[in-house]
């Protein structure tokens, strides 16, 4: 390793990013910078010498396992109910769709790794859209639940089952992200 400097290939997410800094060596003395260690999913820095600076950085991730949340808009704006019980819409939601398809092989994967599930909470305006979307996604195939508040048969929201983000993405394009405002 050259003791001028370093190139540093630092993956934040959908993303790598080479930085040229000096030499560590004369801020952490103590420190081992020829290899670091991986944990799972948790990449850490990767140190390389200025000489290999030409070589490709690691190929980007695989495409990311999402779980599609969609809530009904209403909800807060014109029914005005309390933040709480949107919040508990989106669980209910959420994990009746885990539980119904535990046994998918992308569900399970999913799940066994915790600490880095990604769901996406959307906005849809009425119950008729989202009951539309219901369809929509039934006929592409989606697995998803579509949540009815009992004892009120009051459709609220609607959770897929968890997908790699390129194979149903577009089914979601039109929808803003839930701002709760």
């Amino acid at each position: 390793m050259s003791s001028s400097g370093l190139v540093l290939a630092i993956r934040t997410p959908g993303l790598w990013s080479r930085i040229s800094v000096p030499s560590p060596r004369s801020f952490f003395p103590r420190c081992r910078f020829d290899s670091f260690a991986k944990q799972g999913r948790t990449r850490a820095v990767k140190a390389m010498s200025t000489t290999d600076a030409t070589e490709p950085a690691e190929p980007p991730p695989p495409d990311p396992v999402v779980q599609y949340v969609v809530l009904r808009k209403d909800l807060w704006t014109k029914m005005e109910w309390p933040l709480g019980s949107i919040v508990a819409q989106a669980c209910h939601a959420s994990t009746a769709a885990l539980w119904m398809f535990k046994d998918d092989p992308v569900t399970t994967a999913y799940c066994e790794d915790i600490d880095h599930m990604h769901k996406v909470v959307l906005e849809i305006k009425s119950d008729t859209q989202l009951e539309n979307l219901s369809k929509k996604l039934t006929e592409a195939n989606v697995l998803h639940k579509l949540w009815v508040e009992q004892p009120e048969n009051f459709v609220t929201g609607l959770a897929t089952k968890p997908y790699p983000k390129s194979e149903v993405s577009q089914l979601f394009k039109k929808l803003k992200l839930c701002k709760g405002t």
